[in-house]
């Protein structure tokens, strides 16, 4: 699992906001995966200790269940993330090699993926050689935006997923958290940047559950798609498992 180490995104006109990953689109996958039977190694640029968005630990994202947004909490407490001398590692210190014996690669949403994954050159590495792989590589709400970091600048047209159909948080729900969350303008919106780089952007209806797959990819659009993203991901690796 890939997650920012960043927490504070900037805003046009020098505001800013505190962010991080959201509480749901990391819990509920990744809770599905360990009740599967796999096991997460989570990095992030440099080993650092990610944030999680306050503003996700309501039980508004678990369908106002408050048992399933309390176990959400203590499951991510109990993964020692978020504090100095976490069980984080650097995206630089998994090798090629060691891809290879890797089931997917999967990156949460919440807004902390558009301060340094987009462009993180190891994150763009790792992506590589999993699509070369073909690993199952799921991405949701902001988490796509990480799909970025596979660009070669000098060669815009050889991007990995270029032609992929793909989601992510659209440009209509960005712009109402712009009024209602952030208090200011994005410097650019993540549905834009796919879009422009190649990738066909396929949106559902603001806040409804949405989710694509494209060959080796599934991407969800907002925080509403966690369990349908974490049902498809699961098939997606009971079938690469499959002789």
């Amino acid at each position: 699992m890939i997650l920012s180490g960043e927490h504070t995104l900037r805003l046009v006109g020098g505001k800013t906001h505190e962010t991080g990953f959201f509480l749901n689109e990391l819990s509920v996958p990744l809770r599905a995966l360990v009740a599967a039977g796999y096991t997460p190694i989570i990095a992030t640029p440099g080993g650092r200790p990610p944030a999680m968005d306050v503003a996700s630990a309501t039980e508004k994202y678990f369908h106002g269940d408050r048992r399933k947004y309390l176990a959400a909490g203590e499951f991510v407490s109990g993964l020692n993330i978020l504090a100095p001398g976490s069980s984080v590692i650097p995206l630089g210190s998994v090798t090629d090699e060691e891809l290879a014996h890797y089931s997917a690669v999967f990156v949460p949403g919440g807004q902390a993926p558009m301060i340094e994954l987009f462009r993180d050159p190891q994150a763009g590495r790792i992506l590589r050689r999993a699509h070369a792989l073909q690993l199952p590589t799921a991405l949701i709400c902001h988490g796509p935006v990480t799909l970025l970091s596979a660009r070669d600048e000098n060669k815009p047209l050889d991007w990995i997923y270029r032609g992929y159909r793909m989601t992510v948080f659209s440009d209509e729900e960005e712009s109402r958290a712009e009024s209602k969350v952030l208090g200011g303008k994005l410097a650019y919106y993540p549905e834009d940047a796919l879009r422009a780089a190649g990738g066909l952007l396929e949106q559902g209806p603001s806040g409804a559950a949405h989710i694509v797959q494209d060959r080796e990819l599934l991407t969800g659009q907002n925080p509403a798609s966690d369990e349908e993203f974490s049902t498809a991901l699961l098939t997606m690796l009971d079938n690469a498992r499959k002789p």
